[in-house]
């Protein structure tokens, strides 16, 4: 991916997701953003987000699919949580219910209601209860963008 920091970028950021099946959506201009663009992306609930030199991925990818995206696409700089260690999915995976009531859990320990220790342990559990997924990529390559966007079609992930 070429650097698009400070670049107006609508016309490539466009050809980018068509060539990957991403739908374009204009949310008008971004203030401060890193990209000058008015475009998003869109695949299911996955919302793509053009950075510098790679494109953020938000979403809900099932552990079980991550896993396989991760051993298709290690090479192609599909990084889970943007890490460039490229670590396997299950070290950054988390449950659904973890995002609804992390910010709340962490709350309470400011507020001094629980100890650290006691909101390390409800977090973790938190966490990893329920069915695990990576929700967040950060995506280096045009193949690799098109090979992820080519796994949540073939599965139909609703992300």
């Amino acid at each position: 991916m070429i650097n698009l920091a400070g670049v107006k970028a609508n016309e490539i950021i466009i050809k980018e997701m068509d060539e990957a099946g991403i739908e374009p959506v204009c949310i008008g201009r971004r203030e401060g953003a890193e990209v000058l663009t008015e475009y998003i992306g869109k695949c299911k609930n996955f919302i793509f987000t053009r950075a510098k030199d790679y494109w953020i991925v938000t979403g809900y990818m099932p552990l079980r699919y991550a896993m396989e995206i991760h051993e298709n696409c290690r090479k192609l700089s599909v990084l889970v949580a943007g890490h460039l260690g490229n670590p396997y999915p299950e070290e950054w995976c988390e449950s659904r219910e973890y995002a609804k009531v992390s910010d709340k859990l962490f709350n309470k320990y400011i507020n001094e209601e629980m100890t650290y220790e006691e909101y390390k342990k409800e977090a973790y559990r938190v966490k990893k209860n329920g069915e695990q997924f990576v929700t967040h990529y950060h995506i280096h390559t045009q193949e690799g963008l098109n090979k992820f966007i080519d796994t949540v079609k073939k599965y139909n992930i609703i992300g």
